[in-house]
């Protein structure tokens, strides 16, 4: 039997911020690694900022899911979303560590390659 869950729980896969915005939050988390929680930690950033999401209708913004293999599950991301409020300004944009391995200027958005150091 298939899972149906409502739109209005899931946050994640695309969402839209402005620089301001996004910085607001510090970003996204860099404890995360592998699969999961990642967008969980996210939306919680995004609830205790006290912002707003707008869920546009089908015909406006659609996306599809390119093939790619299953990433292995973090069996931490629960243990990791639980605290993350805590680490909100401890870990994010403020301590993230990288390197630029390409950058290239599409339509719509710029597209980055980086490493990123754990």
């Amino acid at each position: 039997m298939a899972i149906q869950v409502s739109i209005y729980v899931i946050f994640g896969g695309v969402s839209a911020l402005t620089r301001e915005q996004y910085e607001a939050i510090n970003g996204f988390s860099n404890s995360f690694f592998g699969w999961g929680g990642e967008d969980d930690d996210f939306y919680n950033r995004v609830m205790w900022s006290k912002m707003s999401i707008y869920r546009t209708i089908n015909d406006v913004g659609r996306y599809s899911s390119l093939e790619h293999k299953p990433a292995v599950a973090n069996p931490q991301r629960h243990e990791i979303v639980s605290k993350g409020k805590e680490r909100m300004w401890k870990d994010g944009l403020n301590t993230l560590k990288y390197e630029t391995l390409q950058k290239t200027n599409k339509k719509l958005y710029i597209h980055v390659s980086v490493k990123i150091s754990k």
